[in-house]
């Protein structure tokens, strides 16, 4: 189903990427971003660092948890073989991922509970509810999906969101 939260997320990520670009993405979520670059010529590598010679300038990854200094822990089981070393060879990490967990729980944290797969690497987060920018400051709001509303997201997010003075709603959820 194209329009479930997993596509419009992927839609999204899509939207960062630029002609030219090449972009891993991991398994999960992040694969479906290729349903969404058909117009673009971006290279996408699944696996191999090699077949792109090194060069990334995007990882788009789906994390377990993010925290607000851009650390991630994400399901190693599921990355073996999707090349984690990616993470710190992309010039940019994107996550894409929903917002909090089945059951409710917030799965952007002001620390990562679980194992840090990577410190200090993610840039931009994508979720069901809005797109969150990592900053030296902290965790910036820049936009909101289209019917969800600011306390939603805060409600939804345990770490603390500075909200962008430019704050758009988004249409892509």
């Amino acid at each position: 189903m194209r329009n479930s939260k997993k596509h419009l997320i992927a839609k999204r990520i899509a939207e960062e990427l630029m002609d030219g670009d090449v972009v891993h993405l991991s398994t999960g979520l992040p694969q479906l971003v290729a349903d969404y670059v058909v117009d673009k010529k971006v290279k996408i590598i699944l696996q191999s660092l090699m077949s792109c010679g090194g060069h990334i300038d995007f990882a788009v990854l789906e994390a377990l948890e993010v925290d607000e200094k851009g650390n991630l822990a994400i399901d190693i089981a599921s990355s073996i073989g999707s090349g984690l070393d990616l993470i710190t060879r992309a010039n940019k990490v994107l996550i894409a991922m929903t917002h909090s967990s089945k059951d409710g729980t917030p799965k952007i944290l002001r620390e990562c509970r679980l194992p840090l797969t990577a410190v200090g690497q993610v840039e931009l987060i994508v979720t069901n509810l809005g797109v969150i920018e990592v900053t030296p400051n902290g965790l910036l709001l820049k936009e909101m999906a289209s019917g969800v509303g600011l306390e939603d997201i805060l409600s939804q997010t345990e770490a603390d969101l500075f909200i962008s003075d430019e704050l758009k709603t988004a249409a892509f959820i």
